[in-house]
Parts: C-alpha cells; structure tokens; sequence
C-alpha cells in the first residue's frame, strides 16, 4: 500500500508524492510532514520552490495537504504550518481512534476533511486547536462512534458539519460550543441517540438536549436518515418542541425520514421554517 502525499504553496503548483512503504508512520521518521514530503519532492520540485529554501520557510506557505493511506499522524507533523487552510486525511486500516494529540495547533485552518475514515472513536480535545476552523467533513465512516459532548467545545467558528453516510450516536451537547453553525448534514446517516430510546415502543427518539448549543444553525439536512442500532426499528420521533432552541432555522429536510406528518408545534418551530420530505401540520 502506498502512503500518498499532495502539498499546495502559496503562489505555486500543486506537488505530489507516492511512498510504496505499507508501515510507513510519519512519527517514526525524521522531520514533520511538510519536511518529510519536500526531501521527497526537491528532485522533481521547479527550482524556484525548493533549491535554497529552507523546510521552515516552505512550510510557511503551504496552504492545502492530502495524506492517504496513512497509519498514524500527531500534533507535531504540522508544526511550523501558518498558512495551512485545508487539510484531508484519509488513515490506513479499520477502527481508526483520533487521539487528542492528533491536530495540535493549527491556527490557519479553515477545513478539515476526514472523509473515508473507519472511526472506532474521536476523542474529545481532539479539535480544541483548531480555532479558525469552518467546515468538518466527517462522511462516509464505517463504524458507529459517539460525538462526544464537548467534542466540539472550541470550535465557535465552525460553520458546517458534515456527518452524511455515517453512523453516528449524539448525546446531550454533543455539538456544545459550535455557536456559528449554520448547516447540519446528516443525509444517509445511521443515527442513535443517547437517552434517546423508548423501550415501551421500542422506537428512538431525537431529544431537545441532543440538539443544544445549535443557536445559529439555519439548516438540518435529516434526509434518508435511519436509527443505527437496528435497521428494523420503527423511524424516528421527536421530543415535544426539539427545535425549540433554534431561532435561526429556516430549513429542515425529513425526506425520507420515516415519517409521514409532523406538526410545528410539536417540533418547535415557526411558520418561516420550510420543511421538506414529509406533510405538516400548521
């Protein structure tokens, strides 16, 4: 399995490096990422990029990286890194646990996509450097892991979250802190929720206190949404007024939700909120 690298500068090309070492774990060798992938790339890099600069000072202009097919990355690869606005990390093997130490301090970074990844858990303190980030891609996981509550409690800039086509447990202030999110995306999502389960009728429920701490969110995408615990459970239901707490909601999609009505009253919400996929109720 190759490990595979794209780096983008400020002002230059995109470069890019293949590594055909399947126990390749970046912490084990010398140099951060950024050292690590300009050693590879001088050889074929323009002159102008890489001849008589130093790795610190190219690491200062780096504004995108994509690592693939990776084992293990830790706070001190990115070190170094004042322009980095996008990150992807795709990890090697199944169960994957992001530790806390794994980001570290990434002052510039405006998106992190962690699409593709087989989380068996995300610890909390994880994303608590990241304070300039707006967009979390967190789709197309394998298995089920909690959202942690004050998983997300220093990400006050944060403006979408991504969870589509995965299966994912929210519990009370799962999403604390995210005060500037505008959209929730959970299309395709297999979804549980912790204290969220009525064993009379064997069904689960979204609870207000799974949804606290969302004051600005303006969009809920719940399409083609499912419980993740058994495929056979009866579809969602809401607790009285669970939007309740969202001023600023203009848009819920309950396409393909599992339900066929829905009342504003019972979900909290005014006459302004468009709500698609399901007849309501005034």
């Amino acid at each position: 399995m190759n490990l595979f690298l794209k780096v983008q500068f400020t002002g230059f090309i995109f470069l890019s490096a293949a590594f055909a070492d399947s126990t390749l774990n970046i912490c084990d060798r010398n140099g951060s990422v950024v050292e690590r992938v300009l050693q590879a790339l001088s050889f074929n890099a323009p002159k102008a990029t890489c001849n008589n600069v130093s790795a610190e000072e190219m690491a200062k202009k780096v504004n995108l990286i994509e690592i693939t097919n990776i084992y293990h990355v830790d706070s001190s690869d990115f070190e170094g890194l004042a322009s980095l606005s996008r990150l992807l990390v795709q990890f090697s093997g199944k169960e994957v646990i992001l530790r806390d130490s794994t980001f570290g301090k990434i002052p510039s970074l405006v998106t992190l996509d962690l699409d593709y990844n087989d989380f068996y858990r995300i610890e909390v303190g994880v994303f608590d450097e990241l304070t300039s980030l707006k967009t979390l891609l967190l789709r197309n996981t394998g298995n089920a892991y909690v959202l942690r509550a004050n998983l997300f409690r220093n990400l006050s800039q944060l403006e979408s979250l991504y969870l589509d086509n995965s299966s994912v447990v929210i519990e009370p202030e799962s999403f604390k802190g995210l005060n500037s999110l505008t959209k929730l995306s959970m299309r395709h999502t297999r979804l549980g929720v912790n204290g969220g389960y009525d064993s009379t009728y064997s069904r689960v429920y979204l609870t207000k206190a799974a949804m606290a701490g969302l004051s600005n969110l303006r969009i809920i995408d719940f399409s083609h949404t499912h419980p993740v615990s058994n495929a056979h459970l009866p579809p969602f239901y809401f607790e009285n007024k669970v939007f309740g707490n969202l001023p600023k909601l203009e848009k819920i999609d309950l396409t393909n939700f599992g339900l066929e009505t829905v009342s504003r009253s019972n979900l909290g919400i005014s006459k302004n909120v468009d709500v698609f996929g399901v007849t309501v109720i005034d």
